[in-house]
């Protein structure tokens, strides 16, 4: 599979941008590829269909709808009733193990997806301006997600620490979202790191 190519190439300028305090940035802004990224899918009966390849992969079962889950590198996000989003496991893996069942539908969303990371003493006030969710670490703790918008754009926000979020955005949409989530960091001050 080719490698991965960020749509942010083009817009992402590394350094300090923003309203400057003594304490530096509240903000850092930085990107990844979602490589392995693998959504499965089914009908009627999918929690009984997908829980002999989630048990392969290190999952009880396909979980909730607010609490990621996770096993080795992979993370497991129940998106809907009969969906389930896995990152960090080999595609091909997910593949081979899911797409022998034919009750499943198995999808490599790998270049469909960008991975962009709000972090930072500031990220909640940061996030809280751009979607309306209760991002305070009491209402939303580490491992849990969101499936929202922003900038009418559909993301899922996963809180991976208390001062972490990493967005997973649709590449065709990443660049503009991009430059939104910057202007809303502008009073924060902050920093944009190389790609990963």
């Amino acid at each position: 599979m080719p490698d991965i190519q960020s749509p942010l190439a083009a817009v992402r300028t590394p350094g300090r941008f923003g309203a400057s305090f003594d304490a530096g940035p509240g903000i850092t802004l930085s990107d990844a590829p979602l490589s392995g990224l693998v959504q499965i899918a089914g009908w009627d009966g999918f929690e009984t269909a997908v829980k002999p390849a989630l048990k392969t992969l290190g999952f009880s079962d396909a979980g909730d709808f607010c609490c990621s889950r996770q096993s080795g590198d992979a993370t497991l996000f129940r998106t809907a009733p009969d969906r389930v989003l896995i990152t960090g496991a080999s595609a091909g893996d997910v593949l081979e193990i899911a797409g022998a069942n034919a009750e499943l539908a198995v999808l490599d969303l790998s270049h469909a997806r960008l991975q962009i990371n709000v972090e930072g003493r500031n990220a909640e006030g940061l996030m809280a301006q751009l979607a309306p969710i209760d991002f305070r670490l009491n209402a939303m703790p580490i491992g849990s997600f969101v499936q929202t918008g922003i900038h009418h754009i559909g993301v899922l926000i996963h809180r991976t620490s208390a001062t972490r979020f990493e967005l997973m955005v649709p590449v065709t949409f990443a660049r503009g979202l991009w430059q939104f989530i910057g202007l809303n960091a502008a009073p924060f001050g902050y920093d944009v790191l190389e790609a990963a």
